[in-house]
C-alpha cells in the first residue's frame, strides 16, 4: 500500500512544466487535481492539454464529468461529445453524454472546441 505524495508530484510536475509545455505534463496535472478534488485547477490543465493535442480524448471525459459534477449539463454534453468524436471505439462516456443531454434546453449542442 504505496502513499501517495501529491504535494510532492505537484512539485516536480510544476518545476517540469516551467521548462516544457508537453501535454503529458497538463495532464498529470489534471489528474493530480482532480484526484484531490482542485476542480478548478483541473478544469485548466484539462483544457491546457487539449489545446496542445487534440486527440487526448481522455481530458474530454475528465472535463465532462467535471462539468457534470457542477451541473453544466450544456459544457458537460460538449465535452462529452468531443470525447465520443475523438476515442472512437474507446468511446465510454455515451451514457453520460445522454445524461447531460437530457437535462439541458438546448436540442442540439455545439461544441465547445
Amino acid at each position: 500500500n504505496q502513499r501517495k505524495d501529491y504535494k510532492g508530484a505537484e512539485r516536480e510536475l510544476l518545476d517540469a512544466r516551467k521548462y516544457y509545455n508537453l501535454p503529458f505534463i497538463h495532464l498529470n496535472l489534471a489528474k493530480l487535481y482532480f484526484e484531490t478534488n482542485q476542480k478548478k485547477k483541473a478544469k485548466k490543465e484539462f483544457e491546457e492539454t487539449l489545446l496542445l493535442a487534440p486527440e487526448e480524448h481522455s481530458s474530454s471525459y475528465n472535463l465532462g464529468a467535471l462539468y457534470l459534477q457542477d451541473g453544466d449539463y450544456v459544457r458537460a454534453a460538449d465535452y462529452f461529445r468531443r470525447e465520443i468524436e475523438t476515442a472512437g471505439a474507446e468511446a465510454k462516456p455515451d451514457y453520460y453524454f445522454r445524461l447531460a443531454l437530457s437535462r439541458t434546453a438546448r436540442p442540439t449542442l455545439n461544441p465547445v472546441w
